[in-house]
């Protein structure tokens, strides 16, 4: 990719990357609202959107194969050559037409056509209507979107537990996605090695803040759940680029599969939870200065409140609101196409910007 597109596309995740983190906080951290379970829940819905980039890009002759198990041959181009096709499916097309088009065409995959092979057009076009389709069927996308499931209830909670992130939680994500982009992909060039170091250069930019501030401090519990959440959401990153190596084609796809998943999910959670007696005292617990209530973790005297409730919190958050659901629909489509068109740890590195958020925000707050 040239050095422009990845630009616009940088600016423009970092833009989305503010406004999701922004409004989440927002949201998480307000007496008024927090409710952290339905927030997840539209994450996914907005990840099931992704497939309508689908419809806005498509062409007449594709289909996304694994909505049916075969494919058309116009989007096999890149990943089925001639030699998959039986030596006795093709005719003589003619005297007159070019043998030589048919031999530069092919030459990119090494193949070698003998004139005694070919047969008519029409034999071709039956046989390559349906191939199987190369790629990961969409059953497999349920444990990537378990994981993310899993991992949005760790980092959510523990955003509105702790009112900040956690730059363990950018460490961790930076060594695991580093390490695994290396072993799945066995690559590490120039780009990676200067993406990976400006990853670091924050996080130790970060550090140096934490320890002369006082008024940056975290806790075990909220550092855990954080740490824990960037460890899941680095397997899900993981799962992504072995399902690009292994010849998935659509990024629209995966983050479609994965927001289904991850939808069934939340909404089995949600049945429950609103009828789930909050396990925690509402008293709060003084930890260095820092009010942790342990009761945030739930909303009202239950873990999750009904959907009413959910409903006329959203009254006086609009706008966070708002800002949230538009951000979710292009967040992850956005990460993941960085993910596939430039690498992983690129992504990564980008994510530790949002620690810079939650410096500006606590100083704010502070003040």
């Amino acid at each position: 990719m040239k050095l422009l597109p990845i630009v616009l596309i940088t600016i423009a995740y970092i833009i989305l990357l503010f406004l999701f983190n922004f409004s989440l906080y927002k949201l998480l951290t307000n007496n008024d609202f927090g409710h952290q379970y339905y927030l997840i829940l539209i994450y996914f819905l907005g990840e099931i959107f992704s497939f309508n980039f689908y419809f806005i890009t498509k062409n007449k002759n594709f289909m996304i194969g694994d909505i049916s198990p075969y494919i058309v041959s116009t989007e096999m181009n890149a990943t089925l050559s001639i030699s998959d096709i039986t030596n006795n499916n093709v005719s003589n097309i003619g005297n007159n037409t070019s043998m030589s088009n048919i031999r530069n065409s092919s030459e990119n995959s090494n193949i070698t056509i003998s004139s005694n092979n070919l047969t008519t057009n029409t034999s071709i076009d039956s046989n390559i209507s349906q191939v199987p389709f190369v790629g990961i069927k969409c059953i497999t996308f349920i444990l990537s979107g378990f994981i993310d499931f899993l991992s949005k209830i760790f980092l959510y909670n523990g955003i509105k537990y702790m009112h900040q992130d956690s730059i363990f939680r950018c460490l961790i994500e930076i060594i695991i996605v580093s390490l695994g982009n290396y072993i799945i992909t066995k690559q590490i060039d120039k780009k990676i090695f200067i993406t990976l170091l400006v990853g670091f250069s924050i996080v130790i930019l970060y550090l140096l803040i934490y320890c002369v501030s006082s008024k940056i401090k975290g806790n075990p519990l909220g550092i855990f759940l954080l740490t824990e959440g960037g460890i899941l959401d680095s397997i899900q990153l993981l799962i992504q680029i072995k399902y690009f190596s292994k010849g998935e084609l659509y990024i629209h796809r995966i983050i479609f599969w994965e927001g289904v998943y991850g939808s069934i999910f939340s909404i089995l959670t949600l049945i429950s939870l609103p009828f789930i007696a909050c396990p925690f005292k509402k008293d709060n617990q003084i930890e260095q200065n820092n009010y942790f209530n342990y009761h945030s973790f739930c909303n009202g005297d239950n873990l999750e409140d009904k959907l009413l409730l959910f409903f006329s919190g959203i009254k006086n958050n609009v706008i966070w609101f708002i800002i949230y659901l538009i951000s979710c629909l292009f967040y992850s489509f956005l990460g993941v196409f960085i993910t596939k068109y430039i690498n992983a740890v690129y992504k990564v590195s980008i994510d530790t910007l949002r620690m810079f958020f939650f410096i500006i925000v606590l100083h704010i707050n502070n003040k």
